[in-house]
Formats: structure tokens, sequence, C-alpha cells
């Protein structure tokens, strides 16, 4: 009876202290260690890219979609050239590298996108914008083309400059501009 007590006793606090995780075709898993008693915590080198794992319980996993993720922009109000308001959507297309998830945790966070290109990207649009009059905006799909491609080589370069600081392991598949829209 005592060796049952024990062996009962055993598998419990196994089967408590281990955890499953999994992820979708679509992810990859970055495991962060946060041991309770013994070993060292931290962001794992290794993502866990198809399939579930057993970890410990204390371990969480920060999950990351490594297809294209369309980021949408609204712009209310934003000035014209020649001082009118309008109001737009803009895009950002990105797609983190695969394999690379561990690097973007580590060096960026999981809220990656919105600490680091979201202001930014939203700053360029403006700018942008802000050199072409309401018609051409509204009307001339040629100006939308040349504010996604200007776009697109200010992101680029930013991009390049956190690259020099350190590994934004994420690329620019396109910018996409809406035709704006007066108030």
């Amino acid at each position: 009876m005592k060796n049952f007590f024990v062996l009962t006793l055993l598998s419990m606090f196994i089967f408590t202290s281990c955890a499953i995780s999994g992820v979708d075709a679509d992810e990859e898993g970055v495991f962060v260690a946060k041991p309770w008693i013994f070993g060292s915590g931290g962001v794992n080198d290794n993502s866990l890219t198809e399939g579930t794992s057993i970890t410990a319980a204390s371990t969480d996993v920060v999950r990351f979609k490594v297809i294209p993720q369309k980021y949408a922009e609204v712009f209310d109000d934003v000035m014209s050239d020649d001082n009118t308001p309008v109001d737009l959507q803009a895009y950002v297309i990105l797609q983190i590298e695969r394999g690379k998830t561990p690097i973007l945790l580590k060096n960026y966070g999981e809220q990656w996108y919105d600490n680091n290109v979201r202001e930014t990207f939203r700053k360029y649009i403006r700018d942008r914008v802000s050199t072409y009059p309401m018609y051409d905006l509204t009307s001339n799909r040629e100006a939308c083309q040349k504010i996604e491609d200007e776009t697109t080589v200010l992101l680029q370069s930013y991009f390049d400059k956190l690259n020099k600081e350190k590994e934004l392991p994420v690329k620019i598949l396109s910018v996409i501009v809406d035709r704006a829209t007066p108030n």
C-alpha cells in the first residue's frame, strides 16, 4: 500500500509539472523557460516548427505566424498638399523568416510590429501623402503607386538600420495604399 501511495504521488507530480505545446502549420513556437527551482530561464534558441512538444509547466510558448501577414493602418484626416483632409487605408505585408523566430523574440519582443514598425510606417505614409494634392490621391492611381514605392524604399532602409543594431528577421513583401476619400 505504501509503494502504491508513493507511486501515485510521483506520477501526479510528473503529470502536473509538464505541459504539451503545439503549433499550427502556419506558425512557429518559441519556448521561454521560467524555471521555478533549477535551471536558467530565457528564450530557447530552437523554435518549434511543427507538431507538439512536452515542456515544463513553467515554460511559456510564444507563437508567431510565419506566413505573410497584412498589417492595416487607418488614416483619418491626413492633410494633402493642398490642405484638404483625406481618409485612407494603407497596408504593409510582412513575413517572418522561418527558423528565426527566437531571434525576433529576443531582439524585438512578442509585439515587435507595434513596438518597432507601426509608427514609422504610419509616419512614412503621412509624409508621402502630404506631398500630393487631394485630386491625385483620390483619382490618380499612379500617385498611389508612387507612394507605395517610396514607402517601401523608406521602410526597407529603416529595416536595414534596425538590422545593423539587432537582427530583424522580417521581410517586406509589399506596401498597398488605397485611394483616399475626401471628408
